[in-house]
């Protein structure tokens, strides 16, 4: 399970802000991750990137976002499966 980043370029080595706008489905209000990219695989139709996260919110809407991703990730490995 990811997100979708929307970007001209992105190098490795190179650190940014990422603006997080979840789904609305999540109910989790937007949020910002200071990150570096740490590797790129590209494919034919798409490209996947690994960042080291430095500093992201805390609290009670980031762990929210985190639990939502894994029950995400859980439903997709059970349809997978099925």
């Amino acid at each position: 399970m990811g997100c979708i980043l929307s970007s001209d370029k992105i190098k490795t080595n190179e650190k940014y802000k990422v603006k997080v706008k979840p789904e609305r489905k999540a109910h989790v209000c937007k949020f910002e991750l200071d990150v570096e990219c740490r590797w790129i695989r590209n494919r034919e139709d798409l490209s996947e990137f690994g960042f080291e996260i430095y500093t992201s919110p805390k609290g009670k809407n980031f762990q929210n976002y985190v639990d939502y991703l894994s029950f995400r990730s859980s439903l997709q490995k059970t349809n997978e499966r099925n």
